[in-house]
């Protein structure tokens, strides 16, 4: 197995709600994920992040801080999903690489269909949200 492949993933808030995005394609295709990607050679995880989500999205974000790191393995790569809390900046979500996205509240989380190793940021938001953790500026 090769190593481990680092990978971003920006749990965006906006008034209380956060961003999930559906996979259009690949072996998860049709779960919800919270978007992101892989790290360019040099690229740092929170440069990777705001690159991704720009690119991806057309969204500009403010990286609040680091919230989990999931290690997961689908049986042919390694990954380690890490999980950043992000403000949302400007810009209506775009998707030009899922199938579709949507503003959802914590509440909401558990209607969604996740992929593996975003579940336990998930699982991490509905036993630790807390409205004052999140700033609206």
């Amino acid at each position: 197995m090769d190593d481990i492949i680092d990978v971003t993933a920006a749990i965006i808030h906006r008034e209380h709600e956060f961003l999930i995005a559906r996979r259009r394609s690949g072996s998860l295709r049709g779960f919800w994920e919270f978007p992101g990607g892989k790290a360019r050679s040099g690229e740092t995880l929170e440069d990777c992040l705001r690159r991704e989500i720009r690119e991806e999205m057309d969204v500009e974000i403010a990286i609040e801080r680091p919230v989990l790191s999931v290690p997961w393995c689908d049986g042919t790569r390694r990954i380690r999903l890490h999980g950043y809390l992000c403000r949302w900046l400007s810009g209506e979500p775009v998707a030009r690489d899922h199938e579709s996205v949507v503003w959802i509240r914590c509440g909401e989380l558990g209607r969604f269909q996740f992929a593996p190793a975003d579940r336990p940021i998930v699982d991490y938001l509905v036993n630790s949200f807390d409205s004052r953790d999140f700033r609206d500026d």
